[in-house]
């Protein structure tokens, strides 16, 4: 350790000697992916805001710079020596009472389902159980319900939040004045704004989506990449016709290690629907056509219990090594993006044998309601499909082939929206490491969340991706 994070170590030691609870470290933290990782000054787990509060205010006296970790799993957040890390696991405790959820800051996301799915109601999280809550709501929040209810940023009803001079607010829709702006900012860009210590959120009663047994529906439909044209087309003719209560998916990925044919890459088109079987029958009708199974491998109907749903993807919740996700929002998709996507995603496989494996393309669907109110800090209702490349590596000498690689797939993607006159545009919580946000936010919206992080943090305590570092 260097003998400057020894003393800070030390000084934030005395600091909270008193308190309950006083976990101090300065060792390299591993997260989600150890791209953009370095020895942070020191890493502290407070127990009480008052806690919070002093070491917000000798990391001031510092010059240091304030990250709130919950699930760290955000791989656009740089850890440098000059960091301080604020560890919320502490902040975990979730209450769920008729038609709301309140949830501590350090809560991740299966906490929060688990919680909801014991009282028989559901409210928006992410696709990971290990992914904290308040990150994924900074960042405006996208779960499968973005078609039924808007991004969970849609609907937070209050928040309390320390602020950089040391302040605890409770902000609300009703809240006006600089503490509204806050409030609006923070739904939707409020990364770096201050450290968010307990949030509500409405919760949904599972029995008004119709389930069958409280199960998701999901058909899933493999191919082999020789028929990429048949698989294509019929997500493209899913595409047509989107369902608020359906998410539909193109996926490129390897077969596992256990399957038959390890390595061999495979298609799967894959439809998640959140309703009645019977609407999902008629919805996805495409998806039981005997024209398109002949070019199959596989076809799987199933249902999953609604608290369960992230469990079949929690092998991607380990920790270590470098993953790079980007995303893409857009208007339209065409065959011949999927196509060249693929031939990309192939390329780079055979290229790099450490992240061959496990890189993985997937085009989807994008719906929002049309009837919410405006939000400049949140994606427009013009996009219709996405994109997410999802790389995940062992050798750093592939840090550089592997943005190469994203940027090369997003480009190809963006191709038909740049003959509409669509800009490219991503969901804030897939900015890249050192990467800029114009494609996550307008320059009006930019403007704002400058104005709004000058107005309650003009010394820059807390990281923004908005800002320059200090």
């Amino acid at each position: 350790m260097t003998s400057s994070n020894s003393n800070i170590a030390s000084d934030l030691s005395s600091l909270l000697k008193a308190s309950n609870s006083s976990a101090v470290a300065d060792e390299t933290p591993i997260r989600w992916s150890q791209l953009g990782v370095s020895r942070p000054a020191a890493t502290v787990i407070p127990s009480t805001e008052e806690e919070i509060i002093s070491v917000l205010n000798y990391a001031a006296t510092k010059k240091l710079q304030v990250i709130a970790v919950t699930g760290a799993r955000a791989p656009f957040v740089p850890v440098t020596e000059r960091s301080l890390l604020l560890d919320m696991r502490n902040f975990r405790d979730v209450s769920v009472r008729p038609g709301s959820v309140t949830f501590g800051g350090g809560s991740v996301a299966g906490d929060v389902i688990r919680a909801c799915a014991a009282e028989q109601c559901y409210t928006l999280a992410p696709n990971s159980n290990a992914v904290g809550m308040v990150g994924f709501l900074l960042g405006g929040g996208s779960s499968p319900f973005n078609g039924i209810h808007g991004l969970a940023a849609d609907n937070i009803i209050e928040l309390k939040i320390i602020t950089a001079n040391g302040r605890i607010l409770t902000l609300s829709s009703s809240s006006s004045g600089e503490e509204g702006d806050l409030f609006r900012t923070i739904r939707g860009a409020g990364h770096g704004l201050g450290i968010i210590t307990s949030v509500t959120m409405p919760c949904f009663p599972m029995l008004s989506l119709s389930l069958t047994d409280n199960c998701a529906w999901i058909r899933r439909v493999t191919f082999p990449l020789t028929a990429i044209d048949e698989a294509a087309v019929a997500f493209l003719k899913l595409q047509t016709n989107i369902s608020s209560r359906s998410i539909n998916t193109l996926m490129f990925l390897r077969a596992p290690p256990n399957a038959p044919n390890p390595g061999q890459p495979i298609i799967a088109l894959t439809a998640v629907y959140y309703g009645p079987v019977s609407d999902a029958e008629q919805s996805l009708s495409e998806l039981f056509d005997p024209q398109l199974l002949r070019h199959s491998s596989t076809a799987t109907t199933s249902t999953v219990p609604l608290a369960k749903m992230n469990d079949a993807t929690a092998f991607l919740d380990a920790v270590g090594g470098y993953k790079q996700i980007g995303n893409t929002l857009l208007g339209d998709i065409s065959l011949e993006s999927i196509r060249q996507g693929a031939k990309a995603w192939l390329q780079f496989g055979d290229d790099h044998p450490d992240a061959k494996a496990r890189t993985v393309i997937f085009w989807g669907n994008w719906t929002r309601p049309a009837s919410l109110e405006p939000n400049m800090f949140l994606p427009k209702n013009d996009r219709k499909g996405y994109l997410q490349v999802f790389v995940w590596y062992t050798d750093d000498k592939t840090i550089e082939p592997a943005t190469e690689f994203m940027d090369d797939v997003l480009r190809i993607a963006h191709q038909k929206d740049k003959e509409s006159g669509l800009v490219p545009a991503t969901h804030p919580n897939n900015q890249l490491l050192g990467g800029e946000i114009d494609d996550a936010y307008s320059k009006t919206a930019i403007q704002e969340i400058r104005r709004v992080k000058a107005l309650w943090d003009a010394d820059g305590l807390f990281w923004s991706p908005a800002v320059v570092p200090r």
